[in-house]
């Protein structure tokens, strides 16, 4: 799990900067820090060792890869802390499209992309963006309460209206 983790971290960096860039324009830097909660030259198993009293009093595995922290940023300052709400939209956005290279690049198939309502965050400039990048990528459903993002690209997609329960494609 920690090799594949280096990995996946360094090929989600990789790809994350180029997508980000390309879904803000290249108005932002993006990177972020991996911050495992093992040390690779550590020994896995005298950790939990060392930690199991405290681990059985707490009900949790204090140390491992589930308690592995990312920290992300754009232009240099910590989006969590400092990134307005389309910020933090763009950057889990530029996560997810990077995660579909990486799996394409990986398993040799394009992973279903699944966006919930992810417009109502973003300026239009970064709605633009963010259809011009998934268009022709993977097939994707996207929920919004609004078309009028739609109007300035050419998509071609079905578009269904769902309204007490019922699917509706609209023409």
């Amino acid at each position: 799990i920690f090799k594949w983790r280096e990995f996946f971290v360094e090929k989600m960096e990789e790809y994350t900067k180029v997508t980000h860039s390309k879904l803000t324009n290249g108005r932002e830097k993006f990177s972020f820090v991996y911050k495992p909660s093992i040390l690779g030259d550590q020994d896995v198993f005298e950790i939990l060792k060392q930690n199991r009293a405290k681990d059985v009093k707490f009900q949790t595995t204090s140390k491992g890869v589930h308690r592995d922290e990312f920290v992300f940023y754009i232009n240099d300052r910590e989006v969590s802390s400092f990134g307005s709400q389309g910020q933090q939209r763009t950057t889990a956005l530029s996560l997810k499209l990077a995660e579909i290279d990486l799996m394409e690049e990986i398993t040799g198939e394009t992973p279903i992309l699944l966006l919930d309502d992810v417009m109502s965050e973003l300026d239009n400039d970064r709605q633009l963006f963010l259809l011009h990048a998934i268009k022709g990528r993977a097939q994707t459903f996207i929920t919004t309460t609004t078309l009028k993002h739609l109007n300035e690209v050419k998509v071609d997609a079905k578009i269904f209206k769902i309204q007490e329960g019922r699917a509706e494609e609209l023409s």
